[in-house]
């Protein structure tokens, strides 16, 4: 999958009884654009099979990946995530920074999240 050959970069994913994926993401070491001090994590690719939300999938795909990042000593994770999804990250712990956007990339409007993984969420 893209991003495999990156240091320590990692998929995840939930798997349901039947065998298909139901969750995933990908975690891998990236500095954090306005915290560029900070040992840093990025996650994307964040997905929960829309059958499968709110059962607890996309809880635990992301509770994988933060616990994965801590575990290499990362201070923070982030990602750009789905404006519409940000309630999902802050309920992880995850705070906002700056305003709602949309790029090139990015055509669905996103926010920029992160959470500090040293000390719990983020505290600014």
């Amino acid at each position: 999958m893209p991003g495999d050959d990156l240091p320590g970069g990692v998929h995840f994913g939930m798997v349901a009884p039947d065998g298909a994926v139901v969750g995933t993401c990908f975690v891998y070491s990236e500095p954090c654009p306005w915290r560029p001090d900070a040992d840093a994590w990025r996650l994307r690719s964040m997905a929960t099979d829309p059958a499968w939300r709110g059962s607890g999938v996309g809880r635990a795909v992301l509770s994988a990946a933060v616990e994965y990042a801590r575990s290499q000593g990362a201070d923070l994770l982030w990602c750009n995530a789905r404006e519409p999804a940000a309630g999902f990250y802050e309920r992880g712990g995850f705070r906002r920074h700056g305003d709602v956007f949309t790029d090139e990339r990015h055509t669905i409007p996103h926010v920029r999240m992160w959470r500090e993984l040293r000390t719990g969420p983020a505290s600014s």
